[in-house]
């Protein structure tokens, strides 16, 4: 028995949050000995979804790994708070937006100067495929559809290769793991779709990089340990979203620090805030849930 199904034999749903962050903070890649997960299992097991219909069952990856930095946030995420960001967030997140701007343009022209890959290139995981940045990407969990746009991603060494790139301070963080990783069992599908079924590699690889900080996490396969804790955070998003529809606010047994609220976009109206944490506290505001862009599918540009 898994554990979701041992919770919902006992009517006990949501993941417990303090075990499960402290399970991504132990986490160490470095020594983890499970079964990399092939490509093919891989494909077969996280298919290429359709377009969610609305926005009920469906978010981007990013907001989804909110929880790993405050669960809380999985809340104001669903009920539309209105996020405003400090001065000197905003200024991160425009440098960081800045930047990936560049590292798009700078691949796209790498990309335009080799070879168009044929078919059999295309099915021989021997041929290495140059990365493209931005890669539209889906992948659908029990009922929820998981969005994203991908930073990198590359056929190298047999393996379909993830790059998530991070602009800010801090480095190796459990929240960047939870992103990685989703990225990692939607790249086979996404990519079995925009190449009609014809791509092939031996398995998934991951890595993170800091460019402001000149450093790299990874590469490191894709192995079932990874899978177990990402189906744990994505049960415990799911749970937590479904009861932030109905419930005015709830308490997950997790305290906040102010070092976490200070940067926080929904400190200004959060009743969770620790103290000294973020602006006042202000009224919640009414469910109002914003609408999650549509991804636009493109073609891969040298991969058809």
């Amino acid at each position: 028995m898994t554990d979701r199904e041992e919770r919902e034999a006992t009517g006990t749903m949501t993941v417990p949050i303090a075990d499960l962050l402290e399970r991504l903070d132990a986490y160490d890649p470095d020594h983890d000995t499970s079964q990399p997960l092939s490509h093919k299992d891989l494909l077969k097991r996280f298919p290429y979804p359709a377009p969610p219909k609305d926005d009920a069952s469906s978010t981007w990856v990013s907001r989804f790994t909110n929880l790993a930095y405050c669960p809380y946030k999985i809340w104001h995420v669903v009920r539309g708070t209105p996020e405003v960001r400090p001065r000197r967030i905003q200024v991160i997140v425009d440098r960081g937006k800045l930047l990936h701007a560049k590292q798009e343009v700078k691949l796209l022209a790498e990309a335009a100067v080799v070879p168009v890959a044929t078919a059999k290139e295309l099915k021989d995981p021997k041929v290495d495929l140059v990365e493209l940045p931005e890669v539209p990407a889906r992948v659908k969990r029990g009922d929820w559809v998981y969005i994203a746009k991908l930073d990198g991603l590359a056929r190298l060494g047999g393996n379909l290769t993830v790059r998530e790139r991070k602009t800010g301070r801090w480095t190796q963080m459990p929240d960047h793991l939870l992103q990685v990783w989703a990225y990692s069992i939607a790249a086979p599908g996404a990519l079995n779709d925009e190449t009609k079924g014809l791509l092939r590699a031996n398995g998934v690889s991951w890595e993170v990089q800091y460019p402001t900080q000149g450093e790299t996490w990874g590469p490191y396969s894709f192995r079932a340990a990874q899978l177990r804790l990402l189906e744990d955070s994505m049960d415990f998003f799911e749970d937590t979203a479904t009861r932030s529809r109905t419930e005015a606010g709830f308490d997950l047994g997790w305290s906040s620090t102010p070092s976490k609220c200070a940067p926080c976009g929904f400190a200004h109206s959060c009743s969770w805030r620790a103290s000294g944490g973020g602006a006042a506290s202000g009224p919640t505001p009414p469910f109002t849930p914003k609408p999650d862009p549509r991804t636009v599918h493109r073609s891969l540009g040298d991969w058809q």
